[in-house]
């Protein structure tokens, strides 16, 4: 992979985690490398949160351009995410979907800057952590987000093709974090 198309990437997909939790949260979010995938970190976790009736949920949502594909995994309990968002516990899963297509949405125009144009999917969410998710090609990024609420772990493989040139354009399109204009 081009080594500035992955550090381009790394950062815009850091920026967006962080920039989106903090946004959620309502306060300073710690992101940093989990050395592991987010599986083997869910685990390494405590599985049984205290919360009555909750579970460890997951997200996956694909990306793809022009020249570059990548994936989104994020897993968390359930409680963590339904306060992130504001939502009653039951609504967990389905708002962990949306929070991955957010913090994509937001990496798509980070993108943009660079000329790069990509699609989302929609996004799969799971009770329980999704194992398949881990299998996407590529470059694969793992972190662990600690918010207010508790960790969310973040798994993200991009894949960009080598031909690719990565210069910042002139014109920029972001929006700001929380806006329906990320998409």
């Amino acid at each position: 992979m081009n080594e500035l198309a992955l550090e381009i990437c790394t950062e815009s997909i850091l920026r967006s985690v962080n920039e989106l939790l903090e946004y959620y949260s309502g306060s300073d979010v710690t992101v940093r490398p989990s050395h592991c995938d987010s599986l083997a970190a869910v685990f390494d976790e405590t599985i049984e949160c205290p919360t009555p009736g909750c579970e460890t949920i997951a997200s996956f949502t694909r990306l793809d351009g022009s020249g570059v594909s990548g994936a989104l995994n994020l897993t968390a309990h359930s409680c963590v995410i339904a306060s992130l968002g504001g939502q009653e516990l039951s609504l967990a899963p389905d708002w962990i979907g949306e929070l991955g297509n957010q913090i994509l949405g937001s990496f798509k125009n980070y993108l943009l800057e660079y000329g790069v144009d990509a699609h989302l999917g929609i996004p799969l969410t799971s009770r329980g952590i999704l194992l398949n998710s881990t299998t996407v090609p590529g470059e694969q990024l793992d972190f662990q987000a600690a918010t207010r609420f508790g960790n969310v772990w973040v798994t993200f493989s991009v894949q960009v093709g080598y031909d690719r040139r990565w210069r910042k354009m002139s014109q920029q399109a972001t929006a700001a974090a929380g806006s329906v204009q990320l998409f």
